[in-house]
């Protein structure tokens, strides 16, 4: 079932950003996220929900509540994370397109800052705000994780464009990338090769192939964005299964024979030892063992093991 799109968004050929929230199931930050992204952008920005086949029609109750602003799909059969984000490229009207998490907020300023940065850097393929990380109750906090991404990405105080192969020397070190906090080129990421085999580091994956392929990426200096990071995400959830980390590290498996990163000896080293996957890896493996030591043990292994592609 589908809330029909607006008509002023339907026409209008000239749109920066659509953006896209997928939802599945129950989210209790899901009326929070879609107030925050009508008060980021423009009235005539389109919005979209795309439920992923819920059991439950929660995510279209709620989305009912913007009718007239917020655009509603439920997809008929369940897509799956990385297919249903293909889609919502697939269904995008702008020229960017921001796939934001359910339970993430979008400041005011985002759609402004964008713009800028449009106008600096018209070649950008990658538009990456300043986030800032907060919790279930909204607060600001700095997890391990989150001041190691900081220190990889660098300092950003004005808007830079950062040139393909320094960024795909900084993604080997680690992911420092926020997929939910950026925009995306709209028809670079609908031309991409999407390997959906990827369920959950699809996004890494695609970042090394725009990488390889020359595309600029851009870091805006305002913060126009804040990332929740919570026990009950789904980020949080996937970190804690074999699942993702064998994933993550296949993708090193996939990347390393790219342009970008066979250029310097040091970089192929560091594709192959993945340092910020595996020390995450083990530190998620450390903790599991006085709860399940059995599944520690088997995240540690895995943590260690030789970067490989998926079976």
């Amino acid at each position: 079932m589908a809330i029909p799109f607006s008509e002023a968004s339907r026409h209008d050929a000239s749109l920066l950003l659509h953006v896209v929230i997928p939802a599945y199931g129950s989210s209790q930050f899901l009326e929070f996220a879609i107030a925050s992204v009508i008060a980021a952008v423009g009235p005539n920005t389109p919005i979209t929900v795309i439920d992923d086949a819920s059991i439950t029609n929660e995510s279209e109750l709620i989305t009912r509540r913007f009718a007239g602003r917020v655009d509603f799909i439920r997809n008929e059969s369940n897509l799956g994370l990385a297919a249903n984000f293909r889609h919502a490229f697939t269904l995008s009207r702008g020229k960017f397109t921001v796939v934001m998490g359910s339970d993430d907020q979008m400041l005011p300023g985002y759609e402004d800052s964008l713009r800028r940065a449009v106008e600096s850097f018209p070649l950008a393929k990658v538009i990456h705000p300043k986030v800032r990380v907060i919790d279930s109750q909204g607060h600001l906090i700095k997890p391990l994780v989150d001041r190691i991404k900081s220190v990889i990405r660098g300092s950003i105080s004005v808007d830079e464009s950062m040139d393909n192969i320094t960024f795909c020397r900084k993604l080997i070190v680690g992911n420092f990338m926020y997929f939910p906090a950026t925009a995306w080129h709209t028809k670079t990421l609908k031309a991409a090769d999407w390997d959906t085999s990827f369920k959950h580091a699809v996004d890494m994956d695609l970042l090394f192939k725009l990488a390889n392929s020359g595309s600029s990426f851009v870091f805006t200096s305002a913060h126009t964005f804040n990332y929740r990071r919570h026990a009950e995400s789904v980020s949080s959830i996937l970190a804690q299964e074999d699942t993702r980390l064998r994933e993550e590290l296949a993708v090193h498996w996939s990347a390393r024979d790219l342009v970008a990163i066979k250029s310097t000896k040091i970089t192929r080293i560091l594709v192959q030892l993945a340092p910020t996957i595996r020390i995450h890896a083990l530190t998620i493996g450390l903790k599991q063992l006085t709860r399940n030591p059995l599944k520690g043990v088997r995240h540690i292994g895995n943590a260690l093991s030789p970067i490989r592609p998926v079976d």
